[in-house]
């Protein structure tokens, strides 16, 4: 009882005249001393909803991740380890580390990109270190407060509205009048609202901290946290900020695309967004292209190199092979240079949501289709597969080269790791359909696979 009377005196009704930095001010001291805290770590389960990220996009199946945070506040360092699942057995292993301004990326298992330890400058320790505070209510009331942006104020119900000018749009924090505790965090950039949920608050050892935190994306669920653990100062290992033992660092990120002629008219662009490959083709009186990665800049680089190594040739067709939303994000800069989506049925839907409103042109096939003209042939095929439903592979026939995304990916430094379901599935499909090749580019990772090297995985 005493406890809620001090709440009373702290949070008095709120009037229209009461500026909206009084009310943070109050409300950061009501969820504990947090201002003496040197160092805190959490973990957390996430059931994951993402449809851009699941098998099938209109009924998208709960995954099951791990996050485990640690942070420094008085070195500004921070480690954030994520174990993250994909449908066709993809688990990511991955560990963030950010320290001495500079923020390092590697695989904790070597599965994805074996022992490269990748150091990134700029802005990626920043926007790192502010993930790795954005499940903490307090940490975001700071932020806002710290800022220059305009800050406003507003009674609604039993609630007070702060609402923040952003240069991408505006934020809303919603926090109950008496308590001031943070319930729902909202970003609103166009047409797309992120909202964050923070629910069941539990006082652990003098700090109230939610228990559960949703995060929606234009009201649609997209995962829910759990926390599992919490402890503050003394119980964050210094340790847990060392970079690993036995790795290589790789500095040079996002160096300038090249084009690289591995066939007669066939281009291979590697280190896209870093870790991506992408090919064009050069036909007669066009150009075919695979993948609209990450984003429309990410996107538009490989159409202006394609540009520049073919000039004056129109891309007429993209090929995307499956609606994950890492290979799709890209796709309006080609639709405004005129191409056609060449795909399956089951990513129309993914396709026009992600463009809200842009209608494109589709080129559908089921199970199998030919682009041809008197120079090159191109096969693409519909695979049976536990990764992404309708997903597609393009085949040169010619030249023996296959081009995929995600139903093989191997680290760039050529370590065989043993084969998840999906990657069986692709090889049995080769298999029964009698597909020779001499060299499979995966759309992540090792750009030269060789059949020999297939046959290895599967047999670990």
């Amino acid at each position: 009882m005493k406890c809620y009377l001090l709440i009373l005196v702290l949070f008095p009704i709120v009037s229209k005249a009461q500026q909206a930095t009084d009310f943070i001010r109050q409300a950061m001291t009501s969820n504990g001393q947090w201002e003496g805290v040197k160092a805190f770590k959490y973990a957390t389960n996430r059931d994951v909803y993402n449809p851009f990220q699941s098998y099938d996009y209109h009924h998208p199946k709960e995954e099951k991740d791990v996050y485990d945070i640690s942070v420094d506040l008085v070195n500004n360092r921070y480690m954030h380890h994520s174990i993250s699942h994909y449908p066709g057995g993809y688990t990511f292993n991955t560990i963030r580390i950010g320290r001495d301004s500079i923020f390092y990326v590697y695989d904790a298992v070597g599965s994805r990109t074996g022992k490269s330890l990748f150091k990134l400058n700029g802005s990626f320790y920043s926007s790192n270190y502010r993930n790795a505070l954005a499940n903490i209510p307090y940490y975001i009331l700071e932020e806002t407060l710290n800022s220059h942006d305009s800050l406003q104020l507003e009674r609604v119900g039993q609630e007070v509205v702060i609402r923040r000018t952003l240069k991408s749009g505006s934020q809303e924090l919603w926090l109950d009048a008496q308590t001031g505790r943070l319930h729902k965090n909202s970003n609103i950039a166009g047409n797309n609202v992120s909202t964050q949920y923070f629910e069941e608050y539990t006082r652990i050892n003098g700090y109230w901290v939610a228990q559960k935190i949703r995060q929606l994306l234009n009201d649609k669920l997209v995962f829910t946290d759990h926390l599992t653990t919490f402890n503050i100062n003394d119980a964050v290992s210094p340790e847990v900020f060392n970079l690993p033992v036995g790795y290589h660092v790789e500095e040079e990120m996002n160096k300038p695309l090249i084009a690289k002629e591995i066939a007669q008219d066939i281009f291979l662009v590697e280190k896209v967004d870093d870790d991506r490959n992408v090919i064009f083709i050069n036909m007669e009186d066009y150009v075919v292209v695979t993948e609209a990665p990450v984003s429309a800049e990410v996107t538009g680089s490989v159409i202006a190199l394609i540009h520049q190594t073919l000039p004056g040739k129109p891309i007429k067709y993209v090929h995307l092979s499956h609606f994950h939303k890492d290979h799709i994000a890209g796709i309006r800069k080609f639709i405004a240079e005129g191409a056609a989506i060449v795909c399956t049925p089951s990513m129309e839907k993914p396709v026009r949501d992600l463009l809200a409103g842009i209608t494109p042109t589709f080129v559908f096939f089921k199970d199998h289709k030919i682009i041809s003209d008197s120079k090159h042939r191109i096969d693409l095929f519909e695979v049976p597969n536990s990764h992404a439903q309708g997903l597609s592979f393009m085949y040169l026939p010619k030249e023996s080269i296959i081009f995929e995304g995600d139903l093989l990916a191997l680290p760039e430094d050529a370590t065989l790791t043993p084969a998840i379901p999906v990657s069986r599935e692709f090889y049995q499909y080769l298999k029964r359909n009698k597909l020779p090749y001499k060299r499979i580019i995966g759309h992540h990772g090792l750009s030269d696979i060789t059949s020999r090297m297939f046959d290895g995985i599967i047999a670990k």
